[in-house]
């Protein structure tokens, strides 16, 4: 049920992406997630018969779907520039996958731990993991541009004009700061 909630999740974000931006995506995912999160950690917690943890985890799938699923993998195709996109997108994706991996050794950790089981009822791991959420909306707010719309091309003036570097005058590309040829 969940593989399929996630399939769902993920054609309705591929069918959003170039519709609405990453960033509101991107967001509101993050939102969703986090109320996910919250929801099936309460539900966890409490004990309850199981409803609410469920729903609580198919809002999350959805939300995560939509929104981190497909935004991550179109952005970092989309945010370096053309001269060091390669190298880029290979530090971006190992740097994804470590992520995941460091996810699915930490759960089941904190998950198992005799202590946390005792106190949270196994929704401690829920409760970390939704605090990512929140860094995750203020990480997006703060520090990633909308792409919609721009041209690989133009990538790089656009990142450089919302965090305020000037780019090097075209005049001067391709010659050194001593006013020689780059080799």
């Amino acid at each position: 049920m969940i593989g399929i909630v996630f399939i769902g999740g993920n054609s309705l974000g591929m069918y959003l992406i170039d519709r609405t931006g990453r960033l509101p995506l991107l967001k509101v995912g993050s939102i969703g997630c986090l109320i996910g999160m919250l929801m099936a950690s309460w539900g966890i917690f409490n004990q309850s018969t199981g409803y609410t943890a469920l729903i609580g985890l198919i809002i999350y799938v959805v939300s995560f779907a939509v929104s981190w699923g497909c935004c991550c993998w179109t952005l970092i195709s989309e945010i370096f520039p053309n001269r060091i996109r390669s190298q880029a997108m290979a530090i971006a994706v190992a740097a994804q996958w470590t992520t995941g991996f460091v996810v699915t050794q930490t759960f089941p950790m904190l998950n198992d731990n005799a202590w946390l089981q005792e106190q949270f009822n196994g929704a401690f791991s829920f409760w970390v993991f939704s605090l990512f959420c929140v860094f995750a909306y203020w990480f997006v707010q703060r520090y990633v541009p909308e792409t919609k719309g721009v041209s690989l091309e133009r990538m790089e003036e656009h990142f450089m004009s919302r965090y305020g570097k000037a780019k090097q005058p075209a005049a001067n590309a391709g010659f050194a700061q001593t006013g020689e040829p780059l080799a």
